[in-house]
């Protein structure tokens, strides 16, 4: 399995998916699909990091991407989403997403950004949480 998920806390407030090996677009909309069932089991907050040492699968990411930001917005104890990955790799992957926000107009307000290590995931998800008022 290209895609794996782990709990980073015991309250599962923050999902950790590692992202390694060949990626296919199948992979990432099954591993996508079982982050909307956890988001479904509670309502609290969970927010998540993307740990991509992967990089896209091959193929137009933009109807793959827009398909993910829909499905992640239509519930509302969605948190944001960090990805920690490398700089070539942050820069390709956030251009596809702007183009994908501004196309379908869609609010960027889940996305955490791109980040070096967990640490500093972390950091932004406190920052924000701390920002709305959902210290956690």
């Amino acid at each position: 399995m290209t895609y794996t998920f782990t709990w980073y806390d015991d309250e599962h407030t923050i999902g950790h998916l590692d992202m390694h090996g060949k990626v296919t677009w199948q992979e990432w909309h099954e591993a996508v699909d079982n982050l909307v069932e956890e988001l479904k089991k509670v309502s609290h907050r969970i927010d998540f990091i993307f740990n991509d040492r992967a990089g896209l699968p091959p193929g137009n990411p933009l109807p793959h991407l827009k398909a993910t930001m829909a499905k992640f917005g239509s519930h509302s104890n969605m948190g944001i989403v960090v990805m920690v990955s490398r700089r070539s790799i942050a820069s390709m992957v956030g251009a596809f997403v702007n183009i994908v926000a501004k196309a379908t107009k869609t609010d960027l307000n889940r996305n955490g950004g791109f980040v070096n290590t967990i640490d500093e995931a972390l950091v932004v998800i406190s920052k924000d949480r701390a920002q709305r008022n959902l210290i956690r």
